[in-house]
């Protein structure tokens, strides 16, 4: 009589039965127990593994086997142990139970690391602007070969940056930007771009005017020029003057502006006025005319003095040249005023005297009276005034009285005679 459950466990009962002729009969049995208390054997389990992220758990496939039951089961439950990031440890536990319910275990442990950084693509190399002119920085991405790969968390590489200068007050110099990018299991990377910003434009000047020619007194009166620089919003804009004029005030005065920026490019631009005199002096006074005099009231020359619209002191210089007559009391004099300014400029005013002497001598003293002398034979004839004693006998209101004399002796030794004409 078997008492077996679907293992094929349990008991077998024999009983056997003895039969004699007359029908009697005696039993007695034997029982067999038949139990299972060996366990499965699992088999084809793998040796605990470290694998680097991406790479997926791959973990053994074992099988189980049973002294008793030739299919017993084999199951498992993974132990996942892994953090946000997809990182850490999965056990997977193997269950083998045969048909009598005896159990064995086997486990399997893979450790998922990440120890390499993300990787950022699309930094372009580094370059130089010329202010004003914009600029961009990349705009790179990040990848990771955990990140981007399918895990428990999803989660995605960050990517950050920060942005350090070197600007001065100007705004030149160096802008680097420097990207950060970060898995999740904290490992990161870095790339950086920096933008060099210059300024190599000098500042234009505007507004100058052009050179040009003025009249003193006028004074230079410069054009009032503007500056502007394409990064500098406030150039700065001064000026040197380089005044050639001489001691009068004439010549060229150059003006020299200078503009620079704050990078220090400079540019320059000039404009130069001549001052000239072209203008003559003029006489203040009313201009002597030519006349005649008598040569005993020549009118002595007149004082002149000129102005020039330049010069304040303008010399004014006089010659008079003679010219001798056919007399002393007849001569011709002729006056020259000259005026010059001090650029050259010059006025001539040119008087003529005609000295003349209608005035006859006057007698100022008794000419001698005839003289006879009777002296016999006289040795000789008294002696007469000479032209210069008679000359004293008359005055004239121009020259000394000038005397000729003629002499006309007439007889003999005895008796003679001297005329005297004066």
């Amino acid at each position: 009589v078997p008492s077996l459950d679907d293992c094929g466990l349990g008991t077998i009962t024999r009983t056997w039965t003895a039969y004699d002729c007359a029908g009697n009969m005696s039993t007695d049995s034997q029982t067999i127990t038949i139990f299972d208390e060996t366990a499965p054997v699992i088999a084809g389990v793998g040796a605990d593994a470290k694998i680097e992220c991406p790479e997926l758990p791959m973990f053994s496939t074992p099988t189980a086997s049973d002294t008793c039951d030739s299919a017993p089961s084999l199951t498992y439950e993974d132990d996942d142990k892994r953090d946000d990031c997809g990182l850490g440890s999965i056990t997977r536990i193997w269950t083998a139970t045969d048909c009598a319910g005896n159990v064995e275990t086997a486990s399997q442990t893979i450790t998922v690391e990440d120890n390499v950084a993300p990787v950022i693509s699309g930094v372009e190399e580094d370059f130089t602007v010329e202010c004003p002119e914009d600029y961009m920085f990349s705009e790179p991405t990040a990848a990771d070969a955990c990140d981007d790969a399918s895990n428990a968390s999803g989660s995605i590489v960050s990517l950050t940056y920060e942005d350090t200068d070197t600007l001065d007050a100007c705004g030149l110099g160096t802008i680097t930007r420097t990207w950060t990018a970060t898995d999740c299991a904290g490992n990161s990377s870095q790339d950086s771009q920096t933008i060099t910003i210059e300024d190599n434009t000098a500042p234009v000047i505007t507004e100058v005017g052009q050179d040009f020619t003025i009249d003193c007194p006028a004074q230079p009166v410069f054009s009032e020029p503007s500056v502007s620089d394409t990064c500098d919003a406030d150039p700065k804009l001064e000026y040197l003057d380089d005044d050639k004029r001489d001691d009068c005030g004439l010549g060229d005065v150059t003006r020299t502006w200078t503009a620079t920026d704050c990078a220090g490019n400079t540019s320059t631009a000039m404009q130069t006025i001549t001052v000239q005199d072209v203008t003559d002096p003029i006489f203040n006074e009313e201009l002597p005319i030519d006349i005649t005099e008598e040569c005993d009231a020549v009118t002595p020359a007149a004082t002149l003095t000129a102005t020039d619209t330049c010069d304040t002191d303008v010399k004014v210089v006089l010659d008079e040249q003679t010219t001798p007559g056919d007399c002393p009391g007849r001569y011709t004099i002729v006056r020259t005023w000259t005026a010059e300014d001090c650029a050259g400029n010059d006025i001539v005013h040119v008087q003529t005297v005609t000295v003349v002497d209608t005035t006859a001598p006057v007698q100022i003293a008794e000419i001698p009276a005839s003289i006879n002398e009777i002296n016999g034979c006289a040795s000789e004839a008294p002696t007469p005034l000479t032209e210069a004693e008679f000359a004293l006998l008359f005055e004239d209101n121009c020259s000394n009285v000038v005397v000729s004399l003629f002499s006309s002796p007439v007889g003999d030794d005895c008796g003679w005679s001297v005329m005297h004409k004066y």
